[in-house]
């Protein structure tokens, strides 16, 4: 189990908490992480047969969409014996269909809202309410550990000073790093596949035309580029090399071919005062495009806020990450 410790499962007392695209991802990298193969349906079999005596496991299968042939087969084995159950959660009827299918029968539903959907196994089940009930504790686990890394990356101002943030009116007692959440694999993985999610969201309610995800600075983009090729379907990304607040032009060759008629998505790590996003948008309309929407890990105001006719979304209120930050507008 030491290489599925390292990604992402969420563990309590009652249950057992896991992306499949997550062990998909360490098995095999981002050579199609919407297919299941057996080396990581054998990892979910595992997982279920070390806890399955005590606590549920929850397996998110959002953004899979593809099971092979056998990748179930040693999950198929264990469910006779089973006695905490394994639940299935998808927005695909077409994926659930697949799963059962894969196991032989079809599973105990739960209508999970949203569109979701829940399928468990056992030797036998009772209780969906309590089954329901952590599910939705499983996922509010994995945004209270999104917070906490988060909040960790948060670097004070030496003596806990007050000062002002480059490109920005804003005074703080501190920065979020973002190279902290990038340099550790399990905090980039947790954030990377929320992002995934997020922008296949996206994606489904505005359905822009010709997306493209577009990141403008070096520590967004690592963020950014794995979250388009997470995404199912796959997503076109663009780096501008680098149009922070500091701006250089690294590469050359990466401004020197353009396309338009684009509706960028920008993705980037905080949004603070919004420099970066406005940034992105003068960027798009300069190539006759338009940034449609803008995704973060953690902003700092709300959307209408920052003052641009985008949509703006993040996975976490940086408020609510670390409750001791100070910030003040200079005057």
């Amino acid at each position: 189990m030491a290489l599925i410790e390292n990604y992402n499962i969420q563990k309590s007392k009652d249950f057992v908490y896991l992306r499949l695209k997550a062990l998909i991802w360490a098995d095999f990298g981002l050579e199609y992480p919407e297919n299941l193969r057996s080396q990581s349906g054998q990892k979910v079999a595992e997982t279920w047969r070390n806890n399955s005596q005590k606590r549920v496991v929850i397996v998110n299968c959002k953004g899979v969409s593809v099971i092979d042939q056998h990748a179930l087969e040693d999950v198929k084995k264990h469910c006779p014996t089973a006695i905490q159950p394994i639940i299935f959660i998808t927005d695909s009827s077409t994926f659930m269909e697949d799963i059962e299918h894969a196991l032989g029968a079809p599973g105990l539903k739960l209508s999970l809202g949203e569109e979701l959907v829940g399928y468990a196994y056992a030797k036998k089940i009772s209780g969906t309410s309590r089954l329901k009930q952590l599910v939705s504790a499983g996922f509010g686990l994995e945004i209270a550990e999104t917070k906490k890394v988060v909040g960790d990356c948060f670097e004070k101002h030496k003596g806990n000073q007050i000062a002002r943030l480059n490109s920005t009116p804003i005074r703080s007692s501190g920065v979020f790093n973002a190279r902290e959440l990038i340099g550790n694999p399990k905090t980039f993985s947790l954030i990377a596949l929320q992002l995934a999610e997020r922008l296949e969201l996206l994606i489904q309610k505005y359905r822009p035309r010709n997306p493209c995800i577009l990141a403008v600075s070096l520590r967004g983009s690592p963020i950014a580029a794995a979250a388009a090729f997470l995404a199912n379907p796959r997503l076109d990304v663009e780096i501008v090399d680098h149009m922070g607040p500091k701006q250089a032009v690294l590469e050359g060759y990466s401004i020197n071919t353009f396309r338009s008629g684009l509706s960028y998505i920008y993705v980037g790590d905080f949004a603070i005062g919004g420099t970066e996003i406005k940034v992105a948008s003068s960027y798009a309309c300069a190539l006759g495009s338009h940034v449609t929407n803008a995704l973060m890990i953690g902003s700092l105001l709300e959307s209408d806020e920052y003052g641009v006719s985008i949509p703006i979304e993040s996975l976490v209120s940086l408020k609510e990450c670390r409750k001791d930050v100070r910030y003040t507008f200079e005057k």
